[in-house]
């Protein structure tokens, strides 16, 4: 019974570390955008940060900031393969991942910061995914036989795969110009706990 109890409370402690998460999952060897709306009236006026966050409770370890004055805030900023921008009139913080490796996953934070301080606007799961496209055997595809009908016709073979998706927090859709699609994991993201 003790086991029992053990285990119910590690799942409650485990699910309230995860509120307010939210996970964005991204194929391996593509890029990968995230976004933290926030409140632009609170937080105007504030340099912000992308984090990385180091165990469970740690220390968030910066991995790119803003321009230092918050004015030219929406000047895409890079440290590696990692950049934010700030559009500090519409509120959102965006952050590219390009060339998503399985060493990005893990927890990361969006802040804002204020002197030594920072608040967290949101905090954000990264999941990589292996492309299945990489494991594909050339010998499972489908190639159809020659057929008279096609004689002397060329056909060229292609594998498509979508490069971009979009979140409610993206300002194109909120603008209207944007479709979500939910039928790829690589394509979606969702919250945890709200």
């Amino acid at each position: 019974m003790e086991a029992l109890l053990l285990l119910i409370l590690l799942s409650v402690t485990e699910l309230s570390r995860a509120q307010n998460t939210t996970v964005f999952q991204g194929m391996a060897g593509r890029s990968l955008r995230v976004f933290c709306p926030y409140n632009s009236l609170k937080h105007w006026g504030r340099r912000k940060a992308w984090c990385r966050q180091l165990g469970e409770e740690g220390l968030c370890q910066q991995v790119v900031s803003t321009h230092p004055s918050w004015l030219l805030s929406f000047l895409k900023r890079w440290n590696g393969s990692t950049a934010i921008t700030d559009d500090a009139l519409g509120g959102t913080l965006t952050i590219t991942l390009r060339n998503l490796q399985a060493h990005d996953a893990g927890l990361y934070q969006c802040q804002s910061l204020h002197g030594s301080e920072a608040d967290t606007l949101r905090k954000v799961l990264v999941e990589v995914l292996a492309d299945p496209l990489d494991y594909q055997d050339p010998g499972d595809l489908w190639i159809p036989e020659e057929s008279e009908n096609f004689e002397g016709t060329q056909v060229e073979h292609s594998i498509s795969r979508a490069e971009r998706h979009m979140t409610e927090e993206d300002p194109h859709w909120r603008r209207g110009l944007g479709k979500v699609c939910t039928d790829h994991p690589s394509l979606y993201t969702h919250s945890l706990g709200h």
